[in-house]
């Protein structure tokens, strides 16, 4: 087997180079041996407590499981009293209650317009154990949306859009390579979205953006510059939605003086610790 059965949730280790068949093993049906009891306890844990043995399986999952997300909000199309395509699904279904008689025809309206993700995740120290699976998420939503802009940060902001577009996620890796020096640094958050509005915001935001920020909310730069970042980005956005991973913890409470500016501004808080809290994110995607 490939190098991928030790790569860590932290880049460093998958920056360094991945196997053929790891790849392999990580971008095919997505059908796993792991028994019933054992998903659902990898879905549930932690991923700062997830162990060497099983990070493998619960990549796979990832995988698995957010394309069964992806798929399910792309069948969702509303039906609709107008004119238009008849939905045969829903008018049979209809039709029980007249005798089987398609009297009363269901209509199919147009999928909706999908919209763009901007996502901005946070890889400094304090993420180490939660980047590399939501670097894996990000990557797994990218069907969903019209478009996705991906940037990283921690003292600096870079743009990984282009790594992105990799047909299989094992091949952003090493595209990945240049920005090895940002993971595991510190965490400037509120100076890194102020060169993302002065250098991108203009180009890749709409009112059809969604803007995921993915971050601990551990902010070492002043709070007043992180809440005028998040002003301006909200005025050009359809929606803002940070999820934290220390969320996740049954004592957390958000008194950083980062989170705590940037609260008033967000749409959706949320977790972000375990697949489980990622995958709860639909209902949140369904209404874009």
């Amino acid at each position: 087997m490939g190098q991928i059965t030790r790569v860590k949730p932290r880049i460093r280790s998958p920056l360094l180079g991945i196997g053929k068949s790891g790849a392999e093993t990580l971008e095919g049906d997505g059908r796993s041996s792991v028994g019933g009891s054992a998903l659902e306890r990898l879905r549930r844990t932690d991923f700062s407590e997830v162990s060497p043995q099983d990070h493998e399986q619960l990549e796979l999952l990832v995988l698995r499981l957010s394309n069964r997300m992806r798929v399910r909000l792309a069948r969702r199309q509303q039906a609709t009293p107008q004119k238009g395509r008849v939905d045969l699904r829903r008018t049979i279904r209809r039709s029980i209650a007249y005798g089987g008689d398609p009297v009363d025809l269901r209509y199919r309206g147009p999928k909706p317009r999908k919209p763009r993700l901007v996502a901005l995740l946070d890889v400094s120290g304090s993420m180490d154990q939660y980047s590399f699976f939501l670097l894996r998420f990000i990557y797994a939503l990218k069907r969903h949306f019209d478009r996705v802009e991906a940037f990283l940060f921690s003292t600096r902001l870079t743009c990984v859009t282009a790594a992105l577009k990799a047909r299989r996620f094992p091949d952003t890796l090493p595209r990945l390579a240049d920005t090895a020096d940002a993971w595991s640094s510190g965490t400037r958050i509120g100076a890194c979205l102020e060169t993302f509005n002065d250098e991108y915001a203009r180009r890749v935001l709409t009112r059809d953006t969604l803007v995921f920020i993915l971050s601990d909310g551990l902010d070492t730069g002043e709070p007043t510059l992180l809440t005028r970042e998040l002003q301006a980005i909200k005025q050009r956005a359809r929606k803002l939605i940070w999820l934290n991973p220390l969320l996740g913890m049954k004592e957390y409470e958000p008194l950083a003086r980062g989170i705590a500016s940037a609260l008033p501004l967000i749409d959706a808080f949320v977790p972000a610790h375990n697949l489980e809290s990622l995958l709860d994110l639909e209902s949140h995607l369904r209404h874009v």
